[in-house]
């Protein structure tokens, strides 16, 4: 069995799981951590001058030789002595070579990927290299292994840095926190980190942590430096504080429950978590359910944003009438002048997710939201609309039916069945009329609602004898474009 030898932390040398004999002196792991660190050949004058290098050449080489009587008792067989030089050439598990390897394999890596084998390759990091561990009188082992010390810290706050940025960019707020957390533990004079976890925090809607962060960045760097956080930790600081009596949304409560869209809400939360994406238009037929999901997604985001999740109605509003509902939703306070110019000024000092929803009849005006976009860094925006905005940096999500056939289109029909007569039954019966329904309306959930409605006056099976009486008028036999002219029809019908 190979050689284990831990440096990561107070050093631990085993073999076949038994810790190694007692050492002379600390100079012999010393020497050993030395050897299977840099496995190349080294003369027996320059290890007696790293490690003895306070003695007289006769009296180094006499302990170099004592040590190595004693080294030979663990590491024999991956050592190899001659005359003049000493080279370590065997097998064995080192952790700090470990962790080091795998961190420079993960960042050639696709970031999924990295990840899991940066979260792996941390575990090896029990501590700093060869933490507690002194060697006296050997001033120039000690120059190398603050070096070794140094570069492998840096190595483990950069994996903690990109862990934290990987969950915090897929919405895992909570895993984010603790790696910013975990960073700051290892070095607490970074104010880049204090800064990163107090966002983590106002954005998971702990405002009081966020402050009492900054509180603490404050003190140490004060105390340590002698200096005070930059002009960005204290914007940053402000503009928590400011957002804290504030409300987060202005999405009213749903009577109805969410049904049936649960992975594109997750998909949505994701993509608005992503840096990368700012813009995000939301596609697709009129009753596909594109407000109700956009509704959901402002809900469940609002606590990503320092100032919450805001959703504009725009159905009834003209151009001209856009800047203006967009500062209404605010509150904001128009006053004589450009109020284009007001309202980017405005957003420009929030952390928000603006839904501007039912835009697709304002397509001549969305280079206001471009035009948000670069004043307002912080701001992302989500449109839906019946067709994409065909702007730069724009991610489309299209938003189909309700899957024909699936759990979610039928438990839609029957929830929107029961609400409409409250003492409804539809059984087992009646399930491949109901699946028949959501079909022939395309999988829209307003279409289906709509038809769970008609249950005050006719049997499931009516309901779909008149649908498919309604969808051959158009005559079509085949299957596809019949499927894609139901889907209109319906659209239209429906808004």
């Amino acid at each position: 069995m190979p050689l284990h030898i831990r440096l990561l932390g107070s050093p631990q040398i085993t073999r076949d799981g038994s810790p190694a004999p007692n050492f002379i002196s600390n100079k012999v792991p010393a020497l050993l951590a030395y050897l299977a660190v840099t496995r190349r050949a080294h003369s027996r004058d320059k290890l007696a001058a790293l490690l003895w290098g306070e003695m007289t050449d006769a009296d180094a080489k006499n302990n170099l030789r004592q040590a190595l009587t004693n080294l030979r008792k663990i590491a024999e067989d991956e050592l190899t002595i001659s005359r003049d030089s000493i080279e370590f050439t065997g097998e064995v598990f080192l952790d700090s070579t470990q962790f080091d390897s795998t961190l420079r394999l993960a960042s050639s890596l696709d970031p999924e990927v990295a990840s899991v084998i940066l979260t792996d390759s941390l575990a090896l990091y029990r501590g700093d290299f060869l933490e507690g561990f002194h060697v006296r009188d050997a001033p120039d082992f000690e120059d190398w292994a603050l070096t070794e010390r140094a570069r492998l810290r840096e190595l483990a706050l950069g994996a903690l840095h990109t862990l934290t940025q990987f969950h915090a960019s897929r919405g895992q707020f909570t895993e984010a926190i603790a790696y910013a957390s975990h960073l700051l533990a290892f070095d607490p004079w970074r104010e880049e980190a204090h800064r990163q976890l107090m966002l983590l925090q106002a954005r998971t809607g702990q405002i009081s942590a966020a402050l009492a962060q900054y509180e603490t960045c404050k003190k140490i760097l004060e105390k340590e430096l002698g200096v005070e956080p930059s002009l960005e930790t204290t914007a940053l600081y402000e503009r928590i504080r400011s957002a804290r009596q504030a409300a987060r949304h202005n999405i009213p409560p749903s009577s109805t429950a969410f049904v049936g869209r649960e992975s594109e809400l997750e998909n949505l939360r994701q993509r608005l978590a992503d840096p990368a994406c700012r813009l995000v238009t939301l596609t697709g037929l009129g009753g596909a359910g594109k407000t109700r999901l956009a509704q959901e997604t402002a809900r469940v985001c609002a606590d990503m944003f320092i100032n919450g999740a805001w959703m504009v109605q725009l159905a009834a509003v003209d151009a001209d009438g856009l800047v203006p509902a967009i500062g209404d939703v605010f509150d904001f306070p128009f006053t004589k002048g450009d109020a284009k110019k007001q309202l980017l000024n405005y957003l420009r000092q929030k952390e928000l997710l603006l839904v501007m929803d039912n835009f697709e009849h304002l397509l001549d005006s969305s280079t206001l939201v471009t035009e948000i976009l670069e004043a307002a860094q912080d701001v992302k925006i989500l449109v839906t609309s019946r067709e994409r905005l065909d702007l730069h940096g724009e991610w489309v999500v299209e938003l189909p039916g309700l899957g024909i056939g699936s759990s979610e289109a039928d438990q839609l029909f029957v929830q929107s069945a029961k609400r409409a007569r409250a003492e409804s039954q539809v059984g087992e019966k009646d399930q491949s009329a109901v699946s028949d329904i959501c079909r022939l309306v395309g999988g829209l959930p307003l279409g289906i609602e709509i038809a769970a409605a008609w249950i005050r006056s006719m049997t499931v099976e009516s309901i779909r004898d008149e649908i498919q009486l309604a969808t051959r008028q158009f005559g079509i036999r085949d299957r596809n474009t019949a499927k894609s002219r139901e889907a209109e029809h319906w659209s239209n019908s429906f808004g």
